[in-house]
């Protein structure tokens, strides 16, 4: 009888140790963001419509139907950007973000760390891009990620901008942006900028980094583009380069909430009026 409660007791740890492995293993590969990325982009969508001012607020539109995380690297432009309305029938939903960046042949797209990268494309590889910049470690440990955000921020000044100093810096942001905030604990190592702020957005509620660079550029102090934030636009020259963390939904080219998704045309609050707004949001070309 001991042998039979001891064999048995063996088997029992025996199936607890492989069920723990495999549980391990799978759950894994299920939480990992480039897995969920995958699976999303390869699903079939019956029926799709898109109707945008541009090619960002289409991607915008995009992330927030699908729950895609992207990391835009944007150009500002006194020639608009071509309008894009589109209808889709049976398409996968890496055809349907395909398609949307066509419309704009300057512009390429990519995946990374379980995140989309859309960039002009002179832009991704320059080695005036501080995204570019190396980071040796960064950490968080229980932290906020919009918090976190603004500690990469300063880190990325004080790199690109020798002239500033912490006390100089400000906080880019708005209330917006910051309510869709969570707790996060991770530690990388030897990664660029852009590899951090894609970990910031899949830690997070927020769906898209975005860095908006001016249609003739300048340079820092150390030689890198200068960016600037749709929420903070007045920040100092000292104070740059800057980005922003936006939730699902929000508009970066009216600079406001959409709503209205899967549904074709970007709607917002306003377009709900019957009487056009006396104010017109700034728009982002």
């Amino acid at each position: 009888m001991a042998s039979e409660v001891t064999i048995s007791m063996h088997t029992v740890k025996c199936l607890m140790i492989i069920g723990t492995l495999t549980t391990a293993l799978w759950g894994k590969n299920a939480i990992t963001p480039q897995v969920r990325l995958d699976r999303e982009l390869h699903m079939t969508v019956e029926t799709y419509s898109v109707e945008a001012e541009n090619l960002l607020q289409a991607v915008a539109k995009f992330s927030a139907d699908f729950q895609v995380p992207i990391g835009v690297e944007w150009q500002l432009s006194r020639v608009p950007y071509k309008p894009i309305n589109m209808k889709f029938a049976k398409t996968s939903v890496f055809q349907i973000l395909a398609a949307i960046v066509a419309v704009e042949p300057t512009y390429t797209f990519g995946e990374s760390n379980g995140v989309i990268h859309l960039s002009r494309v002179t832009l991704t590889d320059d080695k005036r891009n501080f995204l570019n910049i190396q980071i040796d470690n960064f950490e968080l440990s229980s932290e906020y990620v919009f918090h976190a955000n603004n500690r990469l921020r300063r880190l990325v000044v004080a790199l690109a901008n020798h002239s500033t100093s912490k006390q100089e810096l400000g906080c880019a942001g708005s209330s917006v942006v910051a309510a869709g905030d969570k707790v996060a604990s991770f530690s990388v190592h030897s990664v660029a900028v852009r590899d951090i702020l894609d970990r910031l957005i899949t830690s997070s509620g927020f769906s898209i980094w975005l860095v908006t660079f001016p249609e003739i550029p300048s340079l820092t102090p150390n030689g890198f583009f200068a960016s600037i934030s749709v929420f903070s636009p007045n920040l100092s020259e000292s104070e740059l380069p800057a980005w922003d963390l936006l939730l699902p939904g929000y508009d970066p080219v009216r600079k406001q909430m959409g709503i209205g998704w899967k549904q074709g045309s970007w709607l917002n609050e306003n377009d709900r009026s019957a009487s056009a707004p006396s104010d017109t949001p700034d728009r982002l070309q």
